[in-house]
């Protein structure tokens, strides 16, 4: 499976501090930003993502995963989509 990694952004958020994991090929919608929006931040297959069960049973139940910055960390820097 490949991830669309969405990221959290506002005034009142701190930088890169929530990321919305998505299925690629079967994109689910993120819950409303509170003060924010939610921005494109790239795209991961399942391989590179220690989570990826986690995120798959989250994205099965509700279509959408919700990790925190120490998630994203652990992947490194995801590909910008398309690539």
């Amino acid at each position: 499976m490949e991830f669309i990694l969405m990221k959290l952004v506002g005034q009142s958020i701190r930088p890169g501090s929530i990321f919305g994991i998505l299925d690629k090929d079967n994109p689910g919608q993120l819950p409303p930003a509170p003060g924010g929006y939610w921005s494109d931040h790239g795209a991961m297959t399942e391989e590179n993502f220690s989570f990826a069960a986690e995120a798959k049973q989250a994205i099965a139940k509700s279509g959408y995963f919700l990790v925190g910055t120490d998630a994203i960390e652990r992947i490194g820097h995801a590909a910008p989509r398309g690539h």
